[in-house]
């Protein structure tokens, strides 16, 4: 073997693996057309079932980049894996030509078990993850399929079907869903590993109709596509935010969290004022809503409250990035509160309002952060400072909640209000029907050259129902956001009244949507004066003085931790390697990496950055069917959770450093 593939073990160990696998799954099909040739039916489509797991796990371990230098040993083996590949190309076909073939009736197919072994094989793609794939039945009839389904290993199967119908005959391992509502709370449930590949399936006589079927299922693709669009955020910003929340605690022990707030505002008004374009038909009316209702706002519409003379009580602030740009010549120290996601740019907890207030905006990320405090700090939302700001809201118990300038639109081809930061930002529609952004401010030009987040300068368009009617023109991440809206507003059920004043740009479903005048007339003229300024006071007055050394105990834990995990997995290493060379056994292993699992647990924030290739190797792992594979996967495993280890450890040091010299 050459220098090089000795000081890549890992590398050549994956190839020698995808060169397995596509060697089985060769075999696999060429039994299948022994099978076919032979009329062993059943034999046919067991073997064409384990041939799709098995693609989709060499589909998803062919990762591999490396440079081989062309001696003896490294030719063979890319010679063995060009005939196994060459081999599987041929399977491909023989599965292509089976999955495509044409079938006879329904009414024959369900009457015969090859005929519904047969439906099923036609269903699942030639690729296909039985454990995380979904398959979605329409209406009644299709219970023996789905029986098979079971039977072959499918683990996520739906059944959707109309109010009323019964589901008696369909294993009880289905789901029952009767409405998008419900298959979106399935998608949620499987969080984080969410389905890749979604096939439907419905018979002539289907109590739903074609029509509701296509907006079911575009419904379930468009959640994975934002599910898809938020792991590729978390995966770009993952170091970031880790990074980011772990510096930030030097500053977030010393400040009260939302959770410390909770009931004080109950009842009260709440005005989320957004930077749409239709924010400039009502602006004006906060000279006199302010004192009679918390007035929260955002970053981007800061510009544009100076220009009308208006100070917000409330700024909240999620950004990973500093975007000072927002904050120009707004005099923040007017404003009551700063409220900052405990993961955002250290830049934004130097702002100079009166009071600093930190929450949990990053979902998982941000939960490790709750839990030194002890408290509920965690704001669950749908990826916008908009949909955070609802959550607060409704977290306080604020009631009514408005809106202004929510337009999730672009009317007269304005982003933004016209006194915003980017106030220049038009949209236009190419001549191929995509939307075109185009008049960034120069200050957030510097921002992308600094890589700073912003949308692609073309997108695909996306409609809305309009605010007065008709259907109005949106981006896909507007439409995702319309969505958690709507899904937010029929889960509150009436419970808050939630106020669209909008009064242009889209229409939310379930919310009330009436002039901001009316909506002043209705909930505000005769609303006592709310001094938030004097809220927050006497709450943070009465915040347990042992919080801050409790979060700085926890810190120390979590500091502990990491050092033990560190230790074992150095430990879990040189174990496996002497498995490997026959030295130690698999239970010896296997009791070291029960210790690192428990420690784990006290530090399982610290692969939040190493999320992907953590993934990556516990799939590894649970698709070994070797013992050698098992101790490779087992290996990468061991070197991604020290390098997270690595990572986190100086900054938590640094940041009790920096607690202890504040004490």
């Amino acid at each position: 073997m050459s220098a090089l593939a000795q000081s890549t073990p890992a590398a050549y160990s994956r190839l020698d693996e995808v060169r397995r696998r596509l060697q089985r799954f060769a075999d696999l099909c060429e039994q299948a057309v022994s099978a076919a040739d032979q009329g062993q039916i059943e034999e046919l489509f067991e073997l064409s079932f384990a041939a799709r797991q098995l693609r989709h796990s060499i589909s998803t371990n062919q990762n591999i980049s490396h440079t081989l230098n062309p001696d003896a040993d490294d030719l063979v083996g890319l010679a063995d894996s060009l005939t196994a590949s060459q081999r599987a190309q041929a399977g491909d076909e023989l599965l292509r030509q089976l999955h495509e073939r044409a079938l006879p009736e329904d009414a024959a197919l369900l009457a015969d078990p090859i005929g519904i072994v047969a439906i099923v094989e036609a269903l699942v793609p030639t690729t296909w993850d039985f454990h995380e794939d979904l398959v979605i039945l329409f209406g009644n009839g299709l219970d023996a399929p789905a029986d098979v389904l079971g039977r072959i290993g499918q683990d996520r199967i739906c059944v959707y079907l109309a109010e009323g119908e019964s589901a008696e005959h369909y294993p009880a391992s289905v789901r029952v869903i009767r409405s998008e509502a419900e298959l979106y709370a399935a998608l949620v449930s499987w969080a984080p590993r969410q389905p890749g590949r979604i096939v439907s399936r419905s018979l002539a006589n289907c109590s739903i109709s074609e029509e509701e079927q296509r907006e079911v299922i575009e419904a379930a693709n468009l959640y994975l596509g934002y599910v898809r669009v938020d792991r590729n955020t978390t995966s770009a910003f993952a170091n970031t935010w880790l990074r980011q929340g772990i510096a930030n605690l030097a500053q977030t022990v010393n400040c009260p969290s939302v959770a410390n707030f909770a009931g004080d505002f109950a009842g009260k008004p709440m005005v989320i004022v957004a930077p749409g374009p239709s924010l400039s038909k009502n602006i004006e009316a906060l000279h006199k809503i302010k004192g009679k209702a918390i007035i929260c706002t955002f970053s981007h519409t800061l510009s544009a409250l100076a220009a009308e003379g208006i100070d917000p009580d409330l700024v909240l602030t999620v950004d990973s990035n500093s975007l000072q740009y927002h904050f120009k010549n707004f005099p923040m120290e007017r404003v009551e509160a700063m409220i900052s996601g405990a993961t955002v740019h250290p830049d934004l907890l130097d702002m100079p309002a009166k009071r600093q207030i930190t929450m949990g905006a990053n979902g998982a990320f941000d939960v490790w952060i709750s839990e030194l405090f002890g408290e509920d700090l965690l704001v669950p939302a749908g990826g916008s400072v908009a949909t955070t700001a609802l959550a607060l809201g409704l977290k306080w118990k604020c009631d009514p909640i408005m809106f202004m300038g929510l337009d999730l639109s672009f009317p007269d081809g304005k982003y933004y209000v016209s006194t915003s930061c980017d106030g220049n930002l038009k949209v236009s529609t190419s001549e191929s029907g995509e939307l075109v952004m185009d008049g960034w401010s120069e200050d957030c030009k510097e921002m992308r050259k600094r890589g700073g987040p912003i949308s692609a300068d073309v997108q695909k368009p996306f409609t809305l129902p309009g605010y007065f009617g008709g259907e109005v023109p949106t981006t896909q991440m507007f439409w995702l956001f319309h969505d958690w809206f709507v899904k937010k507003t029929a889960e509150v059920g009436g419970h808050t009244r939630l106020i669209n004043c909008t009064e242009g740009g889209s229409y939310i479903e379930g919310m009330e949507h009436i002039s901001l005048e009316e909506a002043y007339a209705a909930h505000l003229e005769h609303a006592p004066a709310l001094s938030v300024g004097d809220v927050l006071d006497k709450r943070i007055g009465a915040i347990d003085p042992l919080r801050r050394t409790r979060a700085v105990q926890g810190i120390e834990a979590i500091v502990a931790s990491v050092e033990r995990c560190l230790s074992l997995v150095g430990r879990c290493a040189k174990t496996a390697e002497r498995v490997e060379a026959g030295e130690a056994s698999l239970d010896s292993l296997g009791a070291l990496e029960e210790e690192l699992v428990k420690a784990l647990r006290a530090t399982r924030f610290i692969g939040g950055s190493k999320q992907e290739q953590i993934s990556r190797a516990y799939e590894r792992a649970n698709a070994a069917e070797e013992v050698s594979e098992l101790l490779s996967a087992s290996q990468d495993l061991y070197r991604e959770i020290r390098a997270a280890a690595t990572e986190v450890l100086p900054g938590l040091r640094e940041v009790l450093r920096q607690i202890h010299c504040q004490i």
